[in-house]
């Protein structure tokens, strides 16, 4: 059951597995609690032990697979430094399976490889040329044989004659050349040969290549250690440029560039390391202030053509509100004109106004006046008509007589209200006007 699971990893908790086996019926069989927990951690072993064996050899695969895009990369020497080809080897998928230690350890296993391959190709050329300096040695005896059995080279042959003949053999050429380089060894060392050292100068300069390519060797072992051991602090993202001896060097003394480099080298790398950060820091500081006064600046520039932007607006509101007063003064102004103009028309109105109602008020007052003449003069006949009527008794002309003059008072009466109303109107507007023309003045 729990191995038919699919859903069950390493890190799954006893409360899922409750949850997902509490219906079965295989869960069910075996009865005792502690029983079924201790199948269910047996069975997280298992899977655990599964999960790393699968681990290790996927990690085993990428670890190969990284070799081999080591090997791909022809930018790749034996005296290549890991921080300067470090970004052009991360770019690729292969490098991001691993951890930048895993990554480190199998680059500097391959340059390791790369220096035993170049030291073997040496060995093999050094061979291969001792081979031909020896066979040019053995062919310049046998050429000065062939020449004493042909009777050229004799006990009586100046070198100087016999040289001209030789000069440009490849036996003679290595062979002077090897001489140089002995006579130079032995001054150097100050050497004193006899007529017994035949093989002892061949000897020598055989000891002393053997010398020289052990120390170039161990110059080489030394380059790569301080390489590695530089490449091993750049990796070390906990080293700081406050960062001390005391305290790294335990955390360093695990790497095998650090068990096998002098302590002083490795104290003069790490120095060398730290005042590199120091100075990275200050130009990172550097920067900092740059950028900040750059932000500075803009900042100040923005506030000063926003005060500049506020002050034109001012500026711009302030002409705006000198023109609306010039505008308003202006329309003032043509107000005060026009009411001027228009209460001196008034004036001129109101005195032909009142020339018209005193004309008027004359012209009624006369016929006024004739009215009251006419109803005197109708009262004074109709009283006489009365009398008469009351002497010789009413008639219907004299009934008619009288409803006409009764309807002439009538209109006589009314046209002398219109006039009263028409005399107080002009009356109340010249008093109007004067009031007008009072406050004007």
């Amino acid at each position: 059951m729990l191995e038919e699971s699919t859903e069950l990893t390493s890190t799954s908790r006893w409360s899922k597995a409750l949850t997902m086996f509490e219906n079965d019926d295989r869960f069910k069989a075996v009865d005792r609690e502690r029983d079924r927990r201790d199948l269910f951690d047996n069975h997280l072993e298992e899977l655990k032990q599964k999960e790393r064996a699968k681990a290790l050899e996927e990690h085993k695969r990428y670890v190969i697979e990284y070799r081999q895009f080591l090997e791909s990369c022809d930018f790749i020497k034996a005296n290549s430094q890991w921080r300067k080809v470090q970004d052009r080897l991360e770019a690729d998928e292969r490098c991001s399976r691993l951890d930048k230690m895993d990554r480190l350890e199998i680059f500097q296993e391959y340059l390791r490889d790369l220096e035993k391959e170049e030291e073997e190709q040496r060995k093999i050329q050094k061979e291969e040329l001792r081979k031909a300096e020896r066979k040019n040695r053995d062919e310049f005896r046998k050429l000065m044989e062939e020449d004493v059995a042909a009777g050229t080279l004799t006990a009586k042959t100046h070198w100087r004659d016999y040289c001209m003949k030789v000069k440009d053999l490849p036996a003679y050429k290595q062979y002077q050349e090897d001489k140089t380089r002995i006579k130079d060894t032995v001054k150097l060392k100050r050497i004193t040969l006899s007529s017994t050292n035949v093989r002892i100068k061949l000897i020598f300069y055989e000891l002393v290549e053997r010398a020289k390519e052990k120390e170039e060797k161990e110059a080489k072992k030394r380059k790569r250690l301080a390489d590695e051991f530089s490449d091993l602090l750049h990796s070390i993202k906990d080293i700081s440029a406050s960062s001390t001896w005391r305290i790294v060097k335990n955390i360093l003394n695990v790497a095998e560039s650090s068990v096998l480099l002098e302590k002083s080298i490795r104290r003069g790398i790490f120095d060398e390391y730290i005042t590199q950060l120091k100075e990275q820091a200050k130009e990172n500081e550097r920067k900092r202030k740059e950028e900040k006064a750059k932000k500075e600046k803009e900042r100040e520039e923005r506030d000063r053509k926003r005060m500049n932007h506020g002050r034109e607006k001012d500026r711009g509101r302030e002409r705006e509100k000198e023109d609306h007063l010039k505008k308003d003064a202006a329309d003032i102004e043509l107000v005060e004109t026009t009411e001027i103009y228009v209460s001196g028309e008034n004036r001129r109105s109101g005195k032909d106004k009142d020339k018209k109602n005193r004309k008027r008020h004359q012209s009624s007052q006369d016929n006024l006046n004739e009215t009251e003449k006419d109803r005197s003069k109708n009262s004074h006949r109709h009283s006489s008509d009365h009398k008469k009527s009351r002497r010789h008794g009413s008639t219907p002309e004299s009934e008619n007589g009288s409803r006409h003059k009764r309807h002439i008072e009538s209109e006589n009466d009314s046209r002398h209200k219109r006039h009263k109303r028409d005399h107080r109107n002009g009356s109340r507007k010249s008093g109007d006007h004067g009031d007008l023309e009072d406050g004007e003045m």
